[in-house]
Formats: C-alpha cells, sequence, structure tokens
C-alpha cells in the first residue's frame, strides 16, 4: 500500500485504513515533482515483471499506490504473462487512477486468470473511459466462472452524475444486466456510486426517455433476479428515482437466495417501498436490507414495516438519515397527535411488539423528534365529544362517570405519555413477546428528556440488547435514568453516553504541575454511573477488553486494530502508552497529565475497551473525517510521536479521552478477571466448607479454657501455629486477593495471625467508632448521618460517623487477642448460611487451576459478619479427584452386589472374609482416596460489616460489644413439650 512509503509490508485487503474514514493520507505520500509520479509507477511495475509472470503469485494487493493508467497496463500485462494456468486468486487495484487502457488489459487478464475469485478496483476513472473499455471489462467478468466478489465503487463526492449524458447511462446499464446474465459465479456484486439509467422527477413517465430507463432497470432486474448466486447486491447512490427504483426491486422479489441488499441514497417513494414491501411479505431469504438516506417518510416506512411483522428472516434494517418524522412542529392538538414522528414511531413499537428475528435497528438522524406539545387544554378537549343518542340531536342520558373521567390529571398525564415518541418505541419494547433485539441506534433524533426516560423504562425488556446509541437525543437530565435501566438489564455492554459533560482537558486556572492527574474525569466510573453500570454488565457477560471487539462494526474495528498496532515500537498485544497520547494531546497538556513512566505500554484489550468508552457511536464511515473515530484513527496514524500546537485541534471528545487514558491506573492496564459462577455441586463444596469450619473451631476452643489457667502466658505460640494452619498462603493463586464474592473488599485478604485486628476489624474501627447522640461528648466533631443510595439496592454512609482515629483507643481499653477473636467469630460463623462459587485461575507457576471459594455469612444487631473459604485445584489434582470419585461409586454398587449374593439383608453382620469382605475393603480403601483427594478448604478473608444505622449503647462502646464477640452463650434450654389437650366429653 503506498510505494513511495518506505513501508513495504501492506496491511490485510479486508483491513480498511484511516482514508477509509476520512483521515489524510499525505504523510503516506510524500510530494513529488509532476510528471515523476507516472514513471516511478512504470518503474516499479517493470521491477515487479519477475514475481508478476513468476506463476506462483495468489494474492496481488495494491490499492492507493498510484500506479496511473501506464502503470496498470504493465502490471496487468505481467500477471498474464504466465506460461501456465495462472494462479492469481485475488486483485486488489482500487484507488490507482486506471483508465481506459488499463481496463482493456484488465479485462485480459479476467479472462486469463481462471482462478480468480475477487476483484476490488474501487475509486478508478474507469467509468468515464470510453464504452470499449467498459464494455470489455463487462464482458470479461460475464465470462469468468470463477470471479466471485466484485467490488467497483465510487466516493459520492466523484459520482460525476452531470458528466454522463443518459444514453451513457443506459448503455452502462445495459452492459451490467449482460454481465448477470452471462456470469454464473458472482455472489457479491457492489456497483456504489455508478450512476444508472434514471429519469427526471418533473419528465412526463411516458416519454421515451422514462420509458427507456425503466426498461433498462428492469432488464438489470431480471438479470439480477435469474442470478440464483447472486448473495449480496449494492447499488448505492446509483443515481435511480422512485419509478426505476420499484422496476429493479419487483423481479428481486422472487429471487431465491438474496440475503442483503443495500439500496441507499436512491429516491425510495411509494412505488419502491411497495415493491420492497412485496419483496418482505415474500419468503424470501433477505437478511440484511440498508436503505440510507432514501427520502423515506413515515408513510412509508409504515408500509415497509407492516410485513415485517411476520418477517421470520430479515435480521438487520438500516434506514439512517431519512425523514421520518417530517419537519411538522404544529402547537395544534390534531396536528399534534398525527404528527409524522409519532405515525413512524406507533409502526416502530408495532414492529418491535411482533417482530422476533429483528437484531439490527438503526434509526439515526431519521427526524424523530418530539413535536412541539401543545397549550394545556381543558378535561373536555381532552375527552372524546359525547355522541347524540337520537339522530334529531336530542341529548342523551348521561352515563355514570368512569375511573378515567372522574381523575381529568391522569387521563391528561396519559395520554402526554402516549404522546411521547420515545414512550411509544419503549412501549414495543415492553410488550415485545420475544425480543431478539441487539443493536439499536437512536442518535440524532431529539427525544427529550421524558422520552428517553420513558424509552428507558423498556430497555430492560430487550434481554440480548447490547449496544444502544442515544447521542444527541437528551440531555444529561436523563441519564440517570438510562444507567439504571441498563443496569437492570444486564445486557448492554456499549452506550455511546458519557456520565459528564465534555470539559476542557486543561482550565484556563489550571495551575502547573501534575496536580491535574489526580483530577476527575469524564466518563469515570462513580456511584449511580453509566460507566459503571456498563463495567458491570461487561464483567457479567465476560465481555471484558478484546472480547467487545466482536461487537465493533467490522470496517471500525479493523481501522483501531491496524492503527493500535501500526504505532511506533507496537506488538499486537501492546503499544508504548506515549506513542499513542502523544498523538493525541499538545505537549503542555501532555506534561501535566503524564505521570506514567516513559516506557509504559498500553495492552491491546485496554485500548479496545477504551474505545468502546468514548468512541462508541462516532465509528460510522459516513460521519466524515470529522467524526472522533476518525480523528482518532488520523491522528494514530501520523508519522510525527508529537502533536504541535499548530496542527488542527482534535475534537473535545478526542482529547478527553486521552486525558482519561492518562488517569486511570488500572482500569485499561490490568485485565481484570471474568466472572465466577456456581459450580454444579455447590451444595456438598458448602457443606464441607462450613465442616472444616466447625473443625477449625474445635482446634480453637482448649485454648478459651487455657487461658483462663496457669499456662495462659504459654499458649501465644500454640494459637498462633493453630490459627496459622487455617489460613490461606500467599501466592496460592494469582488473583487471590480479590475474593469470589463482591462482597467481601479485597483489603480484608487474611494471610497472617494478626490479620483479624489488623485488617478486619482496624477497617471498621477507624474513624467508625462513635456515632452522634445525646451522651456523646461536646467536643467530638460529629455529623448527622447522611446515606447514599446504590443503583442495585441498598446504601452506603457518605457521612455521619466520628471523623477521628480511635484505633488506638481500642487497643489500650479492650487488649484484644488475635486467637480469642478467631474464635469468636469462627464460631458465630459456624451457624451461618454459605454460598459457592469457582473460577478457571492460574497459579503463580502461571499453570492453570481453579479456585474455589464458599463465602458463609451470620447477621448479629451490628450488622453482618462474613468469611470465606478457599481452595485451589489444578488439572491433575482435578482427574485424581474425578478417577477417586468414580472408583468410590464402582466400589459401592460392588458391595451391594456382594450383599445380594450373598443373601445379607440390611443391619445384619458381614463376615470377616469372602467376597463380601473383599468388596468391603475396597470401598473403605476408595472412601480414605476420595477423602485424601478433597478440597483443602483455607481462611482467606474475614468481614465485619457494620450497618450504617447501627447506634452503639453509648459514646464509648461499639459494634465488638455485641452478641458475637462475647464469651459462647450458654445454650438456651429446650422449651418443655405441652401436654396435649384432654379429649372432649363424650357425648351422651
Amino acid at each position: 500500500t503506498g510505494p513511495a512509503h518506505a513501508a513495504a509490508v501492506p496491511p490485510p485487503a479486508a483491513a480498511p485504513g484511516p482514508a477509509d474514514f476520512g483521515a489524510s493520507s499525505a504523510d503516506l505520500l510524500p510530494a513529488e515533482p509532476a510528471g515523476s509520479t507516472a514513471d516511478a509507477s512504470a518503474a516499479l511495475a517493470l521491477a515487479m515483471n519477475p514475481l508478476l509472470s513468476s506463476g506462483r503469485l495468489e494474492r496481488l494487493r495494491l490499492p492507493r499506490c498510484a500506479l496511473g493508467d501506464d502503470g496498470g497496463v504493465l502490471v496487468f500485462v505481467s500477471a498474464r504473462g504466465v506460461p501456465v494456468r495462472n494462479p492469481l486468486q485475488e486483485l486488489d487495484v482500487s484507488a490507482n487512477g486506471l483508465g481506459a487502457s488499463a481496463g482493456v488489459a484488465l479485462a485480459e487478464l479476467v479472462t486469463s486468470a481462471s482462478r480468480l475469485h475477487t476483484l476490488r478496483l474501487s475509486d478508478n476513472p474507469l467509468f468515464f473511459s470510453p464504452a470499449e473499455a467498459l464494455g470489455a471489462l463487462a464482458e470479461a467478468v460475464g465470462r469468468s466462472d470463477s470471479l466471485t466478489t466484485l467490488e467497483w465503487r465510487r466516493e459520492a463526492a466523484d459520482l460525476g452524475v452531470s458528466s454522463m449524458g443518459r444514453k451513457a447511462r443506459c448503455a452502462w446499464g445495459v452492459a451490467v444486466a449482460r454481465m448477470l446474465r452471462t456470469n454464473r459465479s458472482l455472489t457479491h456484486l457492489d456497483l456504489s456510486g455508478h450512476p444508472l439509467a434514471s429519469s427526471r422527477p418533473d419528465e412526463d413517465p411516458e416519454s421515451p426517455p422514462a420509458l427507456r430507463a425503466v426498461q433498462v432497470t428492469t432488464a438489470l432486474g431480471g438479470a439480477a433476479a435469474a442470478h440464483w448466486r447472486l448473495r449480496s447486491l449494492c447499488l448505492a447512490r446509483v443515481g435511480l428515482p422512485d419509478g426505476c427504483l420499484a422496476a429493479l426491486l419487483a423481479p428481486l422479489a422472487a429471487h431465491p437466495a438474496l440475503t442483503s441488499l443495500d439500496v441507499s441514497g436512491n429516491s425510495l417513494g411509494p412505488l419502491a417501498a411497495e415493491a420492497l414491501a412485496e419483496m418482505l411479505n415474500r419468503k424470501s431469504r433477505l437478511v440484511m436490507l440498508t436503505a440510507r438516506e432514501c427520502g423515506i417518510d413515515h408513510d412509508g416506512l409504515t408500509e415497509l414495516v407492516a410485513p415485517l411483522r411476520y418477517n421470520m428472516t430479515l435480521t438487520s434494517l438500516d434506514v439512517t438519515g431519512n425523514a421520518l418524522g417530517g419537519d411538522d412542529t404544529s402547537s395544534e392538538l390534531a396536528a399534534y397527535q398525527e404528527a409524522p414522528a409519532l405515525t413512524a414511531a406507533a409502526a416502530l413499537a408495532e414492529l418491535l411488539e411482533c417482530n422476533t428475528t429483528l437484531t439490527t435497528l438503526r434509526l439515526a438522524r431519521c427526524g424523530l423528534h418530539q413535536p412541539a406539545s401543545p397549550k394545556p387544554l381543558e378535561t373536555s378537549e381532552l375527552l372524546p365529544a359525547e355522541e347524540d343518542a337520537e339522530g334529531d340531536g336530542a341529548a342523551a342520558e348521561v352515563e355514570p362517570a368512569t375511573e378515567a373521567e372522574a381523575n381529568p390529571e391522569e387521563t391528561q398525564a396519559v395520554r402526554e405519555e402516549a404522546a411521547l415518541v420515545g414512550a411509544l418505541i419503549g412501549r414495543g419494547l415492553k410488550r415485545a413477546f420475544n425480543c431478539a433485539l441487539e443493536s439499536l441506534d437512536l442518535s440524532g433524533n431529539q427525544l427529550g428528556d421524558a422520552g428517553v426516560v420513558a424509552l428507558a423504562e423498556g430497555l430492560p425488556h430487550a434481554p440480548k440488547l447490547r449496544s444502544l446509541l442515544l447521542a444527541g437525543c437528551s440531555s444529561e437530565a436523563a441519564h440517570a435514568a438510562v444507567a439504571e435501566a441498563i443496569a437492570v438489564g444486564g445486557s448492554v455492554v456499549l452506550l455511546d453516553l458519557l456520565d459528564h459533560p465534555l470539559m476542557p482537558v486543561l482550565p484556563a486556572d489550571a495551575l502547573p504541575g501534575r496536580a491535574m492527574a489526580a483530577a476527575p474525569s469524564a466518563g469515570a466510573a462513580t456511584a449511580g454511573s453509566i460507566q459503571l453500570a456498563l463495567c458491570s454488565n461487561r464483567w457479567g457477560a465476560a465481555m471484558l477488553w478484546d472480547e467487545l471487539m466482536p461487537l465493533f462494526p467490522p470496517d471500525a474495528a479493523a481501522a483501531a486494530a491496524a492503527a493500535f498496532r501500526g504505532l511506533p515500537g507496537a506488538t499486537a498485544d501492546a503499544a508504548p502508552l506515549f506513542e499513542l497520547a502523544s498523538r493525541l494531546l499538545p505537549p503542555l497538556a501532555l506534561a501535566r497529565l503524564n505521570t506514567w513512566p516513559a516506557d509504559a505500554s498500553l495492552p491491546y484489550g485496554g485500548f479496545v475497551q477504551w474505545v468502546g468508552d468514548f468512541f462508541c457511536g462516532t465509528w460510522d464511515a459516513s460521519a466524515g473525517k470529522d467524526a472522533p473515530f476518525a480523528l482518532l484513527v488520523g491522528a494514530m496514524t501520523q508519522s510525527h510521536a508529537l502533536r504541535s500546537m499548530a496542527n488542527e485541534p482534535l475534537s473535545s471528545r478526542v482529547e478527553l479521552a486521552a486525558a482519561a487514558l492518562l488517569r486511570e491506573r488500572r482500569r485499561y492496564f490490568q485485565r481484570p478477571p471474568h466472572k465466577p459462577t456456581r459450580p454444579a455441586a455447590a451444595a456438598s463444596l458448602c457443606e464441607s466448607a462450613v465442616g472444616c469450619l466447625d473443625t477449625f473451631v474445635s482446634a480453637l476452643t482448649p485454648l478459651e479454657a487455657a487461658a483462663n489457667g496457669p499456662v495462659a502466658l504459654a499458649i501465644g505460640d500454640a494459637a498462633a501455629a493453630a490459627v496459622g494452619s487455617m489460613l490461606a498462603p500467599r501466592g496460592a493463586a494469582a488473583d487471590a486477593h480479590e475474593p469470589l464474592h463482591v462482597e467481601l473488599p479485597p483489603e480484608l485478604c487474611t494471610h497472617e495471625y494478626r490479620d483479624v485486628l489488623d485488617k478486619t476489624f482496624r477497617l471498621e474501627l477507624q474513624g467508625m467508632l462513635r456515632v452522634d447522640g445525646p451522651s456523646a461528648p461536646a467536643g467530638l466533631a460529629h455529623m448527622p448521618p447522611q446515606l447514599d443510595l446504590l443503583p442495585h439496592g441498598g446504601a452506603v454512609l457518605a457521612s455521619g460517623r466520628c471523623q477521628f482515629d480511635d484505633w488506638d483507643f481500642f487497643c489500650d481499653e479492650a487488649e484484644p487477642q488475635p486467637w480469642r477473636e478467631w474464635l469468636h467469630c469462627l464460631r458465630w460463623l459456624s451457624k451461618g448460611d454459605a454460598s459457592a462459587l469457582y473460577r478457571a485461575e492460574t497459579d503463580a507457576a502461571g499453570a492453570p487451576t481453579t479456585r474455589y471459594e464458599v463465602m458463609v455469612q451470620r447477621p448479629f444487631s451490628a450488622g453482618t459478619l462474613r468469611c470465606a473459604l478457599s481452595a485451589t485445584q489444578n488439572t491433575q489434582e482435578a482427574e485424581a479427584a474425578a478417577a477417586a470419585t468414580a472408583e468410590r461409586a464402582e466400589a459401592a454398587a460392588a458391595l451391594a452386589e456382594a450383599r445380594v449374593e450373598a443373601g445379607i439383608a440390611d443391619g445384619e453382620d458381614e463376615p470377616e472374609d469372602g467376597p463380601v469382605a473383599e468388596a468391603r475393603a475396597r470401598a473403605e480403601a476408595a472412601a480414605i482416596a476420595v477423602s485424601g483427594t478433597s478440597l483443602q478448604w483455607k481462611l482467606s478473608a474475614l468481614h465485619v460489616h457494620i450497618s450504617p444505622l447501627f447506634v452503639p449503647s453509648g459514646p464509648l462502646a461499639t459494634w465488638h460489644d455485641t452478641e458475637p464477640f462475647g464469651p459462647e452463650p450458654e445454650p438456651e434450654p429446650e422449651p418443655e413439650p405441652e401436654p396435649p389437650p384432654p379429649p372432649p366429653p363424650k357425648k351422651k
């Protein structure tokens, strides 16, 4: 790609480059004196002659290489001069300035290359060549028996419709029709941007030119319908009016294999909408339909989606850029209730309610704006008018008022909600029987805050929704409702909304230095934020880091990957952080924000998640070169490492994303572990762990009696050894510092004898010893309790506790002993409830292992006491345990069979020798083997969670004075059974 550039290894042809998203390629092609390009291209083609004619070349990719007409002729002639069967299978010569001579040479190459299956020649002036070149190339494609993919696109800016006569366009349409009739191998045909035969809008439909245009498009549609191998047909921006497009689509309704159709940029009026609806109404195999910027109005959409209510094949519908909502902003009640936006929204709601196969729905920039609300009306204007009982106008008897009539304010609210565009779409999601929607794009439609809030109520009813685009639909006031909705639904992992408004990376009053690195940034995950809900959903769906890449559009994913791995010093897995940040931020901002070492690297997975957080929804190639994603890709492909102040400033979103990347210390640089799951044998694991907990309590109980005797001073070492044998060792697993249960804080992992005091107790005692009360000392700085509600339920104490350190006071007054506190906590937990989780991890040596964790919790008056017991099992240990379990089952079956053969009933003694004794010995040995391979549970975490509503009994009392932390209470006597009631007296 680009022979003038020093790089000789081109990227894969299927991977779009920065130019596909509007980025400039000036750095890739240095300016040269006029006239030297053709000579250089010709010299390159001659130098490649031995390679091209070697008979071994299978793939030749030369896009954007400025070959020119002469260079193209030399390349094609060299590739055609193979003495034996030409092995060429793929040819890409897009954007090379190929003319008429190159077109004729290319036609000869296509004829001779009997194995050629892919031909890409987009963005070449071949279309404006004489008719002989176009005819020769179309005829060569028609004769080919191996060609399956033909991409021959032109950009919209270079369409050149005005430079072509109507006869030339008709001749081109006839040539394409003839090509399709003679070819029998094409499966993918893309002729975007090439104008076909058309008529003028103001022209008489019965005039000869208009009839000729309809005849040509009818022939083209018939040729495509007869080509049964065709799977994908792209005729975007070919300049077809409504009548010609309808004539083209009508024959395609009977196509048995067409799965993808793109008619974007044409005029899709009533006739074409009717033909397209007929195609969808039949049992066709159409899976993807794209009709962007086709002039579809609300009536056309209604006719288009009517057959989709029962269509069982279409999975993707893209109608971006159509004026579905019109421009009617009347405030009259009749016009308000019949607004085009509401009509279109009602049709979409019916589609979502009935369709069960649609996975992608794109409605960006469709004019679905909330119409101007009418002035408040009286109840009599909102309620339906009463009809006369008789035809002569006599007043009818008034029936008793209904519930709605009795509450006019409620009726007003219901009708206002029904008139919200967002509420109609949300209602469709609510009523959906089996919603399969995975991607929904409503960006650019001004739904309003109330409309987005009403739409959010339906999002939890789309369980498969992964990508949601709502940029430009509302203000930030509706973001909280969206965050709550996606948190409840648990499926959305890509959203184009940020938690905070776009702000300058460095405010005008920013102080010099690196203090700005600690400032909060937009997009940071806070309680109740969009990013927090997205992270939770990604963790639950196992779509972390590079697992998000399949949800990106294919072109955007390929461009982002190529730009990342094209950075200097980058590999497939990581890239230097400075190489990326220096291209996105001015030097002054970079110096103030960067606190990373010079050799810091950004993992590829973190880069993918960063792109998904800040550039979701901006990666549409049709958005142009000013879109944030296009600016990002263009900046990453710059040859200069430092961005100068003279460069054109990037968008605020790009700079904001770069600042967040530098501020985040973990989110984009440490791969998060996968979400643990509940094992199949959870009940047996919980029983085993709780039994091990009872063993720990039994080992520590004798120390409590010895502490009051003469050997009280000598039990310290024994207690430390006993507790140490219960605790999990350090480095047992790479992620052992993070408990599998989210209720346990990571900093409460226990590995040492004193961790019960230095970690578990200290976390809750420091700064949380006393609360505000009538008996509190007057000199203490107390505050009233304030709670922050969490989006998933529950609350967190924001303030209200004493904010000074009372840890030393507790240690001096209570004089706690670690072993005694361990005993109190474990004794209380031995009667708690247990739950089990497991996750595949790696041990300290990097070997695969499985970590099991059982959390035991039990509430008390001040809060909840929790502990975690962990056990690891590598592959060999798991295989041995499975083998021992299978052996125990076989031994038990053999013992039962031996007892039956010997005639020994249950409860009878077994003989000391013989087959039964041998079977018994085998069963006992198998049981011993199973116990030897069972999981070895160790204490890995201990947590005392104090409720924010807990109030101690006095100013010097703490939660440590509650029931779990004292001596074992005396067992309550069992209540005596009540005597049975006396029998009722007998009747005389």
